[in-house]
Parts: structure tokens; sequence; C-alpha cells
């Protein structure tokens, strides 16, 4: 009897999922709804989420931009492991993830980059972003750590930034970059590499994305 209760609760709860999709705009008020569906343990519940915050169109992600500037710091953690979720459609509201590595907060700092590894979209902005928390003196351990796994899943574009950062004088985290690089199995004295730094160009990395431009606001 629990079995079937909890089965009908189940089906109920991924049709008024799907039901606000059907809605399209007009469910723009259920979006806060659908963004607390992603964290959902079932997958089943993240998918219909995630289909319809889709389906109900770009005033979904601009709901969801404000809820990112407007929370409080847990509250754009939500939304930026939200937007993980939705990969590449979150393309028009870049920047708001780019910004949450300037967060004052560092766990939100973090978040955002392991939001930008999951989303996998690359281009110089994210990369520019992504080598300023490098470059802070304080920033803290667990941040940097982020930001080097996101660079490393970047394939060549993003290892030529950590090779670039590791050479240079100033670079305040370089033993923690080397270690990314070396459990990435990149040698940075390699011929490759030098070759890359010489020309960063002439080595795509395989299958990667096509690069982006992100609009400020």
């Amino acid at each position: 009897e629990t079995y079937e209760k909890n089965k009908m609760w189940w089906t109920l709860r991924v049709r008024i999922l799907r039901a606000f999709g059907d809605m399209g705009s007009q469910a723009f008020p259920a979006v806060s709804l659908l963004v607390e569906a992603l964290s959902d343990k079932d997958t089943h519940i993240q998918k219909a989420a995630i289909q319809s915050l889709l389906r109900i169109g770009p005033i979904a992600l601009q709901s969801m931009k404000q809820a990112f500037y407007n929370g409080t710091w847990r509250e754009k953690i939500v939304v930026l492991k939200a937007f993980a979720k939705l990969k590449k459609h979150v393309k028009p509201v870049m920047f708001a993830i780019l910004d949450g590595l300037k967060d004052e907060d560092a766990e939100v700092r973090r978040t955002a980059a392991v939001s930008l590894k999951v989303i996998g979209l690359r281009g110089k902005a994210i990369c520019d972003a992504l080598k300023d928390r490098l470059r802070k003196a304080d920033e803290q351990v667990n941040v940097q750590k982020a930001v080097v796994d996101a660079l490393v899943s970047f394939g060549t574009d993003g290892v030529a930034v950590l090779v670039r950062l590791y050479r240079a004088d100033t670079t305040p985290s370089k033993i923690l970059i080397a270690n990314g690089l070396k459990g990435a199995g990149v040698d940075i004295h390699s011929e490759h590499i030098l070759q890359l730094l010489a020309n960063p160009t002439a080595i795509p990395a395989p299958s990667a994305p096509k690069n982006i431009r992100v609009s400020k606001r």
C-alpha cells in the first residue's frame, strides 16, 4: 500500500512538472518551484523540471538570473547548480555565472567554477574569468581547485591558460596548478605544450565545443 501511494505521488509530481512546460511562458510563476525540483534525488523529477524550464523559454532563464542577483549566498548556490543542470541552454545568462566567480562568498565562487565545468561551454571571457581567480593571492584553496579542474576540463584551451599561469612569476597558486596539470596527464615541459604556447590556435582541442562570446549586462 505504501509503495502504491509513493508511486501515485511520484507520478503526480512528474505530471505537474510537465504541465508547467505545456503552459509555456504562462508558467512563469512556477519557475522557482521547477528550480527547486532540479535538486530532487529522483532523476525523472529532475528531467521533467529541466524540460519544462526549457519549454517555458527565455523568461525562465531571466527569472533565474534575477533570483541569483537578488538571493542570499545559499540561494545563489541553488541557482548556479540549476544553471549547471541546463548545460548549454544557459548561454544567454552566462555572465551571471561569471559574476558568481567574483562573489564575496567562497562557496558561491566554488559552485560557479564547478558549474562552468559541468556546462562545458568555453571561450575567452570564460577562461579569463577563471584565470583571474587563480591570480588572487587570498583565494581559498577549494575555490582554486575547482577553477583548475574547470580549466583542465576545457582541454587545450584551458591547459594553455594554466601553463601560462604556472610559468608566470606573479602566480600565487603554482603548486595547485602543477598538481592539476599532473593529474590530467599534462607534461608542462613537453614539445606539445611548447608548441601550444607559441601558437595557441595551432592545436585545437579534440571535440571542443564552439567558443562563445559572453555579452555584458
